[in-house]
């Protein structure tokens, strides 16, 4: 196939080190990770209003700098290889291959206010609610550690597409630990979207237990804490009961047969560490080399409430509705940041019958409940990206 180089003539390392950690001659830490890491201190008021702000900024200079000549270069490619733009091939997955600190900022997410940045045609009808066009808006969006864990990825998804059988970690038991209020409704929706699940909830989510059940498990959703270690990637990982961890070093000494799908529903669980960026030392690629095709884990501590939204109709749109897991994930992402709270309270509470394709009215009350407090119907409460863009796909 022909290569083609895209000169990214805006964007340099000085740049991305002064998004992430403000100016060089200032000996204070700033930027995207001074904005968290206050936030992850204070927890005030004006701290969280500083990191969304931060993330919304840093996110519209990043299209600026860097996605757009890339999403310009793609879109010509698209175009001139399917002249009907209703080719159901359109969309297909864009794998982004992020080296160093940039695989600290979720590019799916970089946006635009220009509304003749991309045609129309090659979003069909994606665009943000708020006039705003995000790369995964028009790209269904993968990442990968490298090509060869790729090509390895989509390998070990094309002899388990059909994935039945579920291994979900529900709350472990963690002394100190905040509560996880919508994990138990999470973990139930999904678990009913397989044929045989197995649950671990609680206590009995031991790192023993979870470790001899990881081999038969063709997918894998952990609903937990989890956390980075900036220095030592290898020591990043999930809290299971007792506040045992499994880490990034645990799964790479780990051969499982073969699984599907890995998600991580919990905090800080796609971060690279910053000592060694560029070995993009990560519990995805971790878990790719360990045997999973596809990874979904998350660039900072996320909010409860919109995960478990998230995590439930990626699952659908992935189980119930047939898209790709990377589709899933990215059409799951613009249905939290789009839908108004009445759309997603009407959703959640619908009661199928058994075997339908969504949770039962039980289930659905902490959602339903939760996404009302959240604030008027009419609202698009979950629209910034702070409460979707946190998730990206690694794998196939």
């Amino acid at each position: 196939r022909a290569v083609e180089a895209v000169w990214l003539e805006g964007f340099t390392e000085a740049r991305l080190r002064e998004w992430l950690v403000g100016p060089a001659d200032d000996p204070a830490l700033g930027g995207w990770l001074g904005a968290y890491q206050a936030w992850l201190n204070a927890r005030t008021t004006a701290a969280r209003n500083h990191w969304h702000t931060v993330i919304d900024v840093t996110l519209r200079a990043l299209w600026d700098a860097a996605l757009a000549p890339i999403a310009a270069a793609l879109a010509n490619r698209t175009i001139s290889q399917s002249p009907n733009l209703q080719s159901p091939n359109l969309h297909s997955p864009v794998t982004l291959i992020p080296s160093g600190l940039l695989a600290l900022l979720p590019l799916h997410a970089a946006w635009t206010d220009d509304a003749a940045a991309l045609p129309d045609a090659l979003c069909q009808g994606r665009r943000a609610a708020a006039s705003r066009t995000y790369f995964l808006d028009c790209f269904d969006v993968a990442y990968a550690p490298s090509a060869t864990a790729r090509r390895h990825a989509q390998t070990v998804a094309a002899r388990l597409a059909t994935a039945a059988a579920l291994l979900a970690i529900d709350e472990p038991h963690v002394a100190g630990a905040g509560r996880l209020p919508n994990s138990a409704a999470e973990v139930t929706a999904i678990a009913d979207l397989f044929a045989a699940p197995q649950v671990l909830r609680h206590a009995a989510a031991t790192r023993d237990a979870v470790l001899a059940a990881l081999p038969s498990a063709a997918v894998a959703h952990f609903s937990c804490h989890g956390n980075t270690d900036w220095q030592d990637a290898l020591q990043s990982g999930l809290l299971l009961a007792g506040g045992a961890r499994l880490t990034v070093g645990d799964l790479l000494d780990k051969r499982l047969p073969g699984a599907r799908l890995i998600t991580l529903s919990a905090c800080e669980t796609g971060i690279v560490g910053t000592k060694l960026p560029d070995e993009t030392v990560a519990l995805p690629a971790a878990l790719t080399q360990a045997g999973f095709a596809g990874v979904v884990a998350s660039l900072w501590s996320v909010y409860d409430i919109s995960t478990a939204m998230l995590m439930v109709r990626f699952y659908e749109l992935w189980r119930t509705e047939g898209l790709a897991p990377p589709a899933a994930l990215a059409a799951a992402q613009r249905w939290v940041r789009d839908t108004t709270n009445a759309e997603k309270a009407a959703h959640f509470s619908r009661d199928f019958l058994p075997g339908g394709a969504r949770m039962s009215a039980a289930v659905a009350e902490p959602f339903f409940e939760a996404v009302f407090q959240a604030g008027d119907g009419d609202a698009r409460t979950f629209a910034d990206p702070v409460w979707w863009a946190a998730f990206y796909y690694t794998g196939a």
